[in-house]
């Protein structure tokens, strides 16, 4: 068996630099087989502790199994992530366009069937319908505040996207994002969903 000194002269190097020649971790550098090396590895951490060890261990391992991944590979691979994302996503068409958004609201407030609901537009790139929906009266909520009830947070895109982004701990069960084929449909999904938590 080779040792590591003789199978990576870089990181021997790179070790002899750091701990200099202290006999501990060169016994482990330069075991010339595996129970040579596991005795000297119980000496080091007897002796200097485990954290020493681990520290020589990582640094082994990042020897033995270099990763070297170039940005332009990493940023190819985030490209052909998000073509596959998009060649996925739904190109029908919009389940509301942007000049129905103010009736949408009182839709989406009247049909909610929950103590508390809050529908606002976002526009940012695309028209976005943004929930937010409390399980307990107003008048319950400790010192008046939203967020010391039980409530979600949800948007709507006009694609069908109808996904929960924030939800109180005491709500329990999360809302799994899915698509919806029209607004009604997104308003039945949620009253589906606040049957099962409330």
């Amino acid at each position: 068996m080779q040792n590591i000194q003789e199978k990576y002269p870089k990181l021997y190097a790179k070790a002899k630099k750091k701990y200099g020649d202290d006999p501990l971790y060169m016994n482990v550098l330069k075991a010339k087989s595996k129970a040579e090396m596991k005795r000297a590895m119980d000496t080091l951490a007897k002796i200097r502790g485990s954290m020493a060890l681990n520290n020589l261990k990582r640094m082994m391992k990042t020897a033995s199994n270099p990763q070297p991944v170039s940005t332009d590979y990493r940023m190819a691979q985030e490209l052909v992530r998000v073509a596959k994302l998009l060649a996925t996503r739904n190109t029908g068409e919009p389940i509301f366009a942007p000049d129905d958004v103010d009736r949408l609201v009182r839709e989406l407030e009247a049909g909610i069937d929950a103590p508390f609901v809050r529908v606002k537009k976002a526009t940012l790139g695309t028209t976005t319908l943004m929930m937010v929906v409390s399980l307990d009266p107003k008048s319950e909520w400790e010192n008046n505040i939203l967020e010391n009830s039980r409530y979600f947070r949800m948007s709507l895109d006009a694609d069908g996207t109808l996904e929960q982004f924030v939800v109180a701990y005491d709500v329990g069960k999360k809302f799994r994002k899915r698509r919806v084929k029209s607004v009604s449909d997104a308003v039945k999904k949620i009253n589906q969903y606040i049957k099962q938590v409330s």
